[in-house]
C-alpha cells in the first residue's frame, strides 16, 4: 500500500470532503491500514468534529444511530491519545476537543430520552453527570491556555460559555451542584 497516495487523498478529504466520504474512506482503508494508524486518527479526528457541527448533520437533527457514531469515534480518539501521551503533555488540545465533541452526543440522548419520557428526571441528572464531566476536562486540559486568537483558545472560551450555560440547564432540572 502506498501511504503518500494515502496522505494526497487525505488532504483532498480535509478541504472537500463531506461526512459521508469521510466515513467511506475510513470503510474502505480498514483493510489495509489499523484502525489506529496516523492516517486513519487523523480521520477520525475530523470526522467527530463534523458531526453535529456540519448541514445536513448538525446536532439536533443527528438520529441516535448517528449521535452514537460520533460518540464512539469520541472515545476512540481519546483511547489513541491517551496511549500516545499518558499525561496529555503534547496533545492537550486533541484530547480537550474530542472531550468538548463527546458532551454534545452525551447531552443530546439524554434530553431526548427525558423529553419523551423515556428517563426519569431523576435518572437524567446521573446522564448529565458525563457530559458535564467532558465539558469541565476540556477546560482542565486547556487550563494553559491564554492566547484566545490560537484555536485553542477560542475552545477554551467555548467551553468555558458551555459550561456556565450547561451548569444553568442543570440547575433546573434540580441537579445538585
Amino acid at each position: 500500500i502506498e501511504l503518500s497516495a494515502i496522505g494526497k487523498e487525505i488532504e483532498l478529504l480535509m478541504e472537500k470532503g463531506s461526512i459521508d466520504d469521510m466515513e467511506e474512506f475510513i470503510e474502505s482503508k480498514a483493510k489495509v491500514l489499523h484502525k489506529n494508524h496516523y492516517h486513519m486518527v487523523t480521520v477520525k479526528h475530523q470526522l467527530l468534529q463534523m458531526y453535529g457541527r456540519t448541514e445536513g448533520y448538525l446536532i439536533q437533527d443527528m438520529s441516535e444511530e448517528q449521535l452514537e457514531r460520533k460518540i464512539q469515534l469520541c472515545k476512540e480518539n481519546l483511547e489513541v491519545l491517551k496511549m500516545l501521551d499518558p499525561n496529555m503533555i503534547r496533545l492537550e488540545i486533541y484530547a480537550a476537543a474530542s472531550q468538548y465533541e463527546l458532551h454534545l452526543p452525551l447531552l443530546q440522548i439524554a434530553k431526548r430520552k427525558w423529553e419523551t419520557g423515556k428517563l426519569s428526571t431523576e435518572d437524567f441528572r446521573v446522564a448529565l453527570e458525563e457530559p458535564y464531566k467532558c465539558v469541565t476536562s476540556a477546560i482542565d486540559l486547556l487550563s494553559k491556555e491564554l492566547n484566545e486568537m490560537l484555536p485553542e483558545g477560542q475552545l477554551m472560551l467555548q467551553a468555558k460559555d458551555t459550561l456556565a450555560q450547561l451548569e444553568g440547564f442543570m440547575k433546573t432540572v434540580g441537579c445538585q451542584m
